[in-house]
């Protein structure tokens, strides 16, 4: 399903269906895209996110950062994150990841779902060919939403850990975010996931 959901998304429709009666098509606002940071754990619903978020042409990705305590590792990550972009030829996009650890009190994913994100579900794509160094997840927050000239909306579809980071190391950088959009998950409670006896 994930397979031939990026080749659509690779390949822009030759049509476009009218919009129904009584509604207005959207558009890009006159001022350009929006600029946007992607903070993913890749799992498989983000996936499905940032294969939307690449070809929507109403946002500009200016990076994409990998949390490393969510389901997915640093390094099969980073490396997933790269198949993805090099497919739609978007390999200048910068990619990073964070720390691994989520704190002492922080829950780890099963090793089963993590196994699963490392091999990307199955997802086979070509390999990306040769691609600029990692660069730490908080530091390409910083240089990203710092260097954006319009305020920077961030999207958030794991654990917080890096953006957490990025304003623990420079809390100025409040004032030239946007907006933050999450996939939140659980707040106040144990957690919305059961696993083997486990609430993570």
């Amino acid at each position: 399903m994930i397979a031939a959901l990026v080749g659509a998304c690779a390949s822009p429709a030759s049509t476009a269906s009218p919009a129904p009666s009584g509604v207005k098509p959207t558009s890009t606002p006159p001022s350009g895209p929006r600029p946007i940071l992607i903070d993913t754990d890749l799992a498989a619903d983000d996936i499905l996110a940032i294969l939307v978020l690449l070809r929507d042409p109403a946002v500009e990705v200016r990076a994409i950062t990998v949390a490393g305590t969510g389901e997915v590792r640093c390094e099969a990550g980073t490396r997933n994150v790269r198949l993805l972009l090099a497919a739609f030829d978007l390999l200048h996009i910068p990619v990073g990841c964070g720390r691994p650890t989520a704190g002492p009190n922080g829950h780890e994913f099963p090793t089963e779902w993590r196994d699963g994100a490392d091999a990307f579900y199955g997802l086979e794509l070509p390999p990306p060919g040769v691609v600029s160094g990692e660069i730490p997840a908080a530091v390409l927050i910083g240089d990203t939403v710092g260097a954006s000239p319009a305020p920077l909306t961030i999207v958030v579809l794991g654990p917080w850990t890096n953006l957490a980071d990025a304003l623990a190391a420079d809390p100025s950088l409040v004032s030239k975010i946007a907006g933050i959009h999450a996939m939140a998950g659980a707040i106040d409670v144990p957690g919305n996931i059961e696993f083997d006896g486990v609430t993570a």
